[in-house]
């Protein structure tokens, strides 16, 4: 499951990162919304941890639309689904491209360990 997650969302930036002579009219329709609502409703169908982790999904993405315009760069847009990926706290989800990689989750820094041998 996680590899088809980061697979899914490297498919996602590699299209978004591509130059306009290689994919023409697609880089013409590029809209930050529209992507982010396809991350999110896909991170919101296939993410099993929300309960658990007590994560309120539908705040991240109002969090997320504040900050989302349809004039905002691919490097914006890749930072504000890199922050929405934070929230999971979860550093099984990542994201790469722009030839850039994502910012880790680093559990030691006062977040709580999402540990239970009952799961």
């Amino acid at each position: 499951m996680k590899y088809s997650f980061f697979l899914s969302f490297l498919y996602i930036v590699t299209l978004c990162s591509c130059s306009s002579h290689l994919i023409g009219p697609l880089m013409e329709q590029y809209d930050p919304i529209e992507i982010y609502d396809e991350f999110w409703t896909y991170v919101d169908e296939n993410y099993i941890f929300f309960d658990l982790k007590d994560i309120d999904w539908d705040e991240q993405r109002a969090i997320a639309m504040n900050s989302i315009n349809p004039e905002m760069s691919q490097e914006e847009l890749f930072d504000v689904i890199d922050a929405s990926l934070l929230a999971l706290e979860d550093n099984h989800s990542r994201m790469q491209g722009l030839g850039r990689s994502h910012t880790s989750f680093n559990y030691t820094e006062g977040y709580d360990i999402h540990f239970s041998l009952d799961v």
